[in-house]
């Protein structure tokens, strides 16, 4: 009997143990709730000393807020049914970290009289359980991000197999016009073009052995039996023997590229770069072409390239370039490529670049040859001034029926005169006269034939410089005075400023031989008719104009006025030429010429920039 009874008392020894261990506090209570027992761990649940809990209500040892649901669980306990455990915050014990909350269970014993309720502090794990949901709904969340990023991407982004097949695709991939069914019951090296499948095993093969793919490029057959290519990223897992890929459809870019490589090697265009040091450069393969010295090595590049410009142009392109990084400005420069006779023009342009710390970084820049360009500008200036000539040629024609009178008459005198000095040899004072009559006519012949001479020659001859208005005006009015007298026309001049013009002066001259012949064939026989050469100064330019008498222009023909070979004189009476080459003689000088419709008159405008003009010999700038 004393063995069974120590064997007892060492079991409710242990099982006491066994309460202070799992719970915080361990009550036995009878039906009032009154404390019969108390095992713990910890009191920071009661109100008041452990040592005075024994008999005590439960009322006075937790809060009262918990009273009514402790007593429904013991109500429920008694009925026979499963108490609830239910959590409660304690105010009372609440510490730095916020208020504790406690978790309380009603359980029954084999006495139906008593009852024990474990109260244990569940704050910690309340607090676990509020990260851990906080933590499950980021998880959630990142998860629910991850696939709408991975559905409306624009790559192609897929998993796929070392195996060679897909195993997930995302809704880019419907751009090729494949179903997800019909992508992944295949292997996807059955959609790789022909020519692309050994390329693209290969580069399987080094994704199996753990390398990555950068920039990998194939071609994929669409539903519709089209390709489009391909570059793919891809990063392997060795452990799952998954392959992660994005693929970027490039189709459009190649073929911009491809566009833009064909257009460089039409115009013979090519891209280079130099980085700070000049020992590492980038050159796009059309280079080659322009500057084939350059290739072979890629050792002192920048000497290299010195060498292969011509020896003329060498010290002003490196004096070019130094200036540009020095000012940041861009350098354009047209220089000879290659030594003596054999060389060709290329078109240099560059632009110093700059790191955010202000350090220069290296050069950038196109390289084009413009030997062709050069020659056909060649060719065409050449056509130009044998236009040029032509035009004035023709203006010679149309007035050489008044030069040949303005000559005739000086030259009859002559005659003349030359008859009448045998009759006046004795006497002095005549004799005199009629010399000076001859003189003044024979000054009169060599002022023609002179004006002649000069308009006739070639406009190529004549260098431009400042030459005064006011003389270019004179020698025009007398080359067509003779002409305008027998159409009946008088030349006005209206002269308010006197200014020189940095221009070719044979050219300008055309000019306004041209308009004056114009009015003088329009106005030929109408009563009163008269041409007015105007000459005033405006803010930023001086007008010169030619006006005359004329009712103006028919508005139907103002917009072609300017166009070559348009004219409105009879067929035989004009090349049409005129006033399109007046515009281009104009446009040459930076000048321009308009027709000026606002009045009841015929007037054409010619504006030269002030900035060419010297007035009262000050240069406006």
């Amino acid at each position: 009997m004393p063995d069974r009874l120590e064997k007892l008392e060492e079991k409710i020894t242990s099982t006491e143990e066994v309460l202070s261990a799992v719970s915080d506090l361990t009550f036995l209570v009878d039906r009032d709730t009154r404390v019969v027992q108390l095992w713990y761990r910890d009191v920071s649940a009661l109100f008041i000393p452990p040592g005075e809990v024994r008999n005590r209500k439960l009322s006075e040892l937790v809060p009262a807020d918990l009273i009514e649901p402790l007593q429904r669980a013991i109500d429920e306990l008694d009925r026979g049914q499963l108490a609830e455990a239910f959590e409660y915050q304690d105010l009372f014990t609440a510490g730095d970290d916020g208020a504790r909350w406690f978790e309380c269970r009603a359980m029954p014993t084999p006495n139906p009289d008593q009852f024990v309720l474990v109260i244990s502090d569940v704050t910690e794990r309340r607090r676990l359980r509020s990260e851990s949901k906080a933590l499950r709904f980021k998880l959630d969340r990142a998860q629910e991000e991850l696939a709408t990023f991975f559905e409306t991407a624009p790559e192609l982004l897929c998993i796929a197999g070392t195996d060679g097949r897909f195993k997930k695709l995302n809704r880019a991939w419907e751009r090729l016009g494949y179903s997800d069914g019909e992508l992944l019951q295949r292997p996807f090296i059955d959609f790789v073009h022909p020519d692309d499948v050994e390329p693209t095993l290969r580069e399987i093969e080094a994704l199996r052995s753990g390398r990555t793919t950068i920039q990998f490029k194939n071609r994929y057959r669409t539903k519709d039996g089209s390709y489009r290519t391909l570059s793919w990223n891809t990063t392997p897992d060795l452990e799952s023997q998954l392959l992660y890929a994005a693929a970027r459809d490039v189709t459009e870019m190649e073929d911009m590229e491809q566009q833009l490589a064909e257009a460089k090697a039409l115009a013979k265009m090519g891209t280079w770069t130099f980085h700070q040091d000049f020992r590492r450069s980038k050159w796009c393969s059309q280079m080659r072409e322009i500057i084939p010295d350059l290739f072979g090595s890629r050792d002192n590049l920048n000497e290299r390239l010195l060498l292969n410009i011509h020896p003329h142009d060498r010290r002003e392109l490196k004096s070019g370039l130094e200036r540009s990084i020095r000012s940041g400005q861009p350098l354009n420069a047209t220089c000879r490529v290659g030594c003596g006779n054999e060389f060709s023009w290329i078109e240099l342009r560059a632009k110093a670049k700059w790191r955010s710390t202000g350090e220069f970084e290296g050069l950038v820049g196109t390289c084009q040859d413009v030997t062709e360009r050069l020659q056909a500008e060649q060719s065409l200036q050449e056509e130009r001034l044998k236009t040029l000539q032509v035009s004035k040629l023709a203006s010679l024609g149309e007035l050489s029926a008044g030069v040949a009178h303005e000559i005739n008459n000086p030259l009859s005198i002559i005659s003349a005169n030359l008859k009448l000095l045998e009759r006046y040899r004795e006497q002095p004072e005549r004799f005199q006269k009629k010399i000076e009559v001859l003189e003044k006519s024979c000054r009169r012949v060599s002022r023609i034939v002179r004006g002649l001479k000069r308009f006739s020659r070639s406009s190529a001859a004549d260098a431009r410089g400042f030459h005064r208005l006011s003389n270019i005006i004179a020698e025009s009015v007398a080359l067509v005075e003779s002409r305008a007298t027998r159409g009946g026309v008088e030349i006005r001049l209206n002269q308010e400023v006197d200014c020189k013009f940095f221009c070719n002066e044979i050219e300008i001259e055309q000019v306004l031989v041209n308009l004056m012949n114009n009015s003088i064939d329009a106005l030929r026989g109408q009563p009163g008719a008269w041409l007015e050469l105007c000459l005033t100064e405006q803010s930023e330019e001086v007008l010169l104009s030619v006006k005359d008498s004329g009712a103006g222009i028919s508005k139907e023909f103002v917009n072609r006025l300017f166009e070559p070979f348009f004219t409105t004189k009879e067929v035989g009476s004009g090349t049409g030429l005129g006033l399109s080459i007046c515009r281009g003689i104009l446009k040459s000088h930076h000048a321009s010429i308009r027709l000026n419709d606002s009045g009841p008159n015929t007037c054409f405008e010619i504006r030269l920039p002030k900035r060419l003009c010297e007035i009262e010999g000050t240069l406006e700038s």
